[in-house]
């Protein structure tokens, strides 16, 4: 009996024996570094910039003016009133702005974490308006042709930065229209035909479909 005990009790000693040898050669596996660094790290802070994008000149808003953060994948679109708003790093950003038909212009902006900047931004083109000047010269010539250069600009500007494909014309190339028929002007563009009665456009065909009134 006391052989069989202490038998017993050797071998109960063998088993945690090499339960302890095992975990010596085994300890538990330390988190990589790359694991170590993601835990942490912290995404790094941000501030906001927003304001509105205008003609320097004519003192008006532009819609579809592109804002973006240089060296970073960040860009926004003015809405219908010339604004603009955008999320950026905190720290230094130099946003440059694009516009059809007007200079490219960059603005150096200081966010701080947290803080949102008000940053307006006007632009011009020097080479139609020349410099900024406190002096205003008049003269119903260039005015006339600054108004169908301003036109041509937004519809550019429309068709460039659509969603989808559209064609966009400025009503100041046609003139005065007479009665203001929306025909006369459909007329010009690509693919459209107008069917009139004596002198007055009475329906529509868009590229070999049915024509509508």
């Amino acid at each position: 009996m006391n052989l069989r005990n202490g038998f017993a009790r050797g071998r109960h000693s063998a088993v945690l024996a090499l339960v302890f040898v095992l975990s010596s050669l085994c300890p538990a596996a330390a988190p990589s570094p790359a694991a170590a660094a993601a835990g942490t790290r912290s995404s790094p802070p941000t501030g906001t910039i927003r304001g509105r994008v205008q003609n320097e000149v004519t003192g008006q808003y532009l819609i579809n003016a592109r804002v973006a953060v240089k060296g970073i994948d960040i860009t926004t679109l003015t809405d219908e009133s010339g604004s603009y708003r955008l999320s950026v790093p905190s720290g230094q950003v130099v946003l440059e702005v694009l516009y059809s038909g007007l200079d490219p212009h960059q603005v150096t902006v200081n966010v701080s974490p947290g803080q949102t900047v008000e940053q307006d931004i006007d632009l011009t083109n020097r080479s139609r308006y020349g410099e900024k000047s406190d002096i205003v010269k008049l003269d119903p010539f260039v005015a006339s042709t600054s108004k169908l250069t301003e036109g041509e600009a937004l519809a550019t500007n429309e068709q460039r930065f659509a969603s989808n494909i559209k064609n966009v014309v400025a009503t100041d190339a046609f003139g005065d229209v007479t009665e203001g028929n929306v025909a006369e002007f459909m007329k010009f563009l690509p693919g459209i035909s107008v069917e009139y009665s004596d002198v007055m456009p009475l329906a529509v065909a868009v590229r070999g479909f049915w024509s509508s009134v």
